[in-house]
């Protein structure tokens, strides 16, 4: 809420599954006072995880899937809003987050909302899928906004979200504020993964801001992703971060 560089006033959330993170934030928002709205956008159809990969036994007894083949989850998650007393601040919005994201560029085009200063990004985790979703989420991003996801690391074996991260990374990178890292360095400790890429070894979660002013593509200068604090570092310090004694080689965990 307090890392982008505009105050936010529209938080996007794509895959808000039960409405868990969405209260969180809504939480937040209210303790501190802010004005911000937050759209929460899912299918509320589930995954082949969630769902379809339990056991029948699993699936009816979380009431996720009920005896007609309907989904659950999106009066589940309306109900845990309800009982949160957020249904004021929290709208949900069911569709996929491609349809969303192009609809929010479009009401912005036409003036009808605002674009989003952040958008937390937690719905697909297919390789690919990712990309498109990231390329989708920066256009509807405002300047200066932050974009960020879940599952940096999400299963053995599987690197498709970190790999997407970093693919799409390397595509905007001139437009990546890279001075994020330093400015959150007491609100939590983050790794500098690629310039303008940070990622939380508490939470593995992975953070981009986006620069308030684009450069003219004349004049911009690209970014060094060699530069800098690339390694997990403890409060993203230089003597730290290239301690490969404590991090092993290359300074990393």
């Amino acid at each position: 809420l307090y890392s982008a560089v505009q105050p936010v006033s529209f938080w996007l959330e794509l895959g808000a599954f039960e409405g868990g993170s969405a209260i969180l934030t809504a939480q937040r928002v209210n303790l501190h006072g802010l004005n911000t709205s937050v759209v929460a956008v899912d299918t509320f159809l589930g995954d082949a995880h969630v769902i379809w990969e339990r056991t029948r036994e699993e699936r009816f007894r979380k009431n996720l899937l009920r005896p007609d083949g309907t989904v659950a989850l999106y009066d589940r998650f309306r109900s845990n809003v309800h009982d949160a007393g957020l249904q004021m601040c929290i709208l949900p919005l069911p569709a996929t987050s491609v349809v969303a994201l192009k609809l929010m560029a479009s009401l912005a085009a036409r003036h009808v909302t605002p674009l989003p200063q952040v958008i937390y990004l937690d719905s697909a985790h297919e390789g690919g899928e990712v990309l498109l979703e990231l390329r989708l989420a920066w256009k509807a991003l405002s300047p200066g906004g932050i974009l960020f996801g879940d599952d940096w690391v999400f299963a053995a074996g599987d690197n498709c979200v970190q790999e997407d991260v970093l693919k799409f990374a390397a595509e905007v990178e001139a437009d990546l504020d890279d001075d994020l890292g330093k400015e959150v360095q007491g609100l939590r400790t983050l790794g500098r993964v690629r310039a303008g890429v940070f990622v939380s070894y508490q939470s593995f979660q992975w953070f981009m801001r986006k620069r308030l002013v684009a450069q003219a593509e004349a004049t911009r200068e690209r970014a060094d992703p060699g530069s800098g604090y690339s390694c997990w570092s403890d409060g993203f310090d230089a003597k730290l971060c290239c301690d490969e004694k404590k991090y092993g080689p290359g300074g990393e965990a």
